[in-house]
């Protein structure tokens, strides 16, 4: 089961990140106008990536020679997951220090503007949050992390609906 959650994990991170690469290309980053679009292409990039592993449990089937448990298709496409979200974070980290160094200055002044509150000790609080969450996510472990994160909690509900329809299939 190791060979298939490493094996399809990758695949699903290689996808991934050359999907969001393809958008960084296409559609430079530093215009905040992008932004909410962005995170939308972000996350079906995510959704559509995760969905491979339901060709991880065909796999596992094929090589157990039986269904496997629901279990078993589970933790192998909650596996898959963590090495596809570890795919992510790499890229996170690569993108905001090599691909688009001033990304996170760029991205949070963007935030700031948009808080409905531009004044008072209100607005200083937020503000003052809102730095300290960036100086935190420049860390890159805590990026690698955040984002590593995002994708598994992604990935394990579905690999729990994937693991159904493959039953459902079967």
């Amino acid at each position: 089961m190791t060979q298939v959650i490493l094996r399809w994990g990758g695949i699903m991170g290689g996808v991934m990140v050359t999907l969001l690469l393809i958008e960084h290309f296409l559609f430079p980053m530093n215009d905040p106008g992008r932004y909410e679009m962005s995170e939308k292409f972000g996350y079906a990039a995510i959704i559509a990536s995760l969905a491979i592993m339901y060709l991880a449990m065909i796999e596992l089937e094929k090589r157990d020679g039986a269904p496997p448990t629901m279990w078993r298709k589970i933790i192998a496409g909650s596996g898959a997951s963590l090495v596809a979200g570890s795919f992510f974070g790499l890229y996170n980290i690569f993108y905001s220090e090599v691909l688009n160094p001033e990304f996170l200055d760029v991205y949070y002044n963007h935030y700031i503007s948009q808080l409905p509150v531009q004044s008072g000790p209100e607005y200083e609080q937020m503000v003052a949050e809102l730095n300290a969450q960036r100086e935190m996510f420049q860390v890159p472990g805590v990026q690698f992390l955040v984002m590593a994160a995002t994708v598994v909690m992604i990935g394990i509900p579905m690999s729990v609906l994937l693991a159904l329809l493959h039953k459902l299939r079967g």
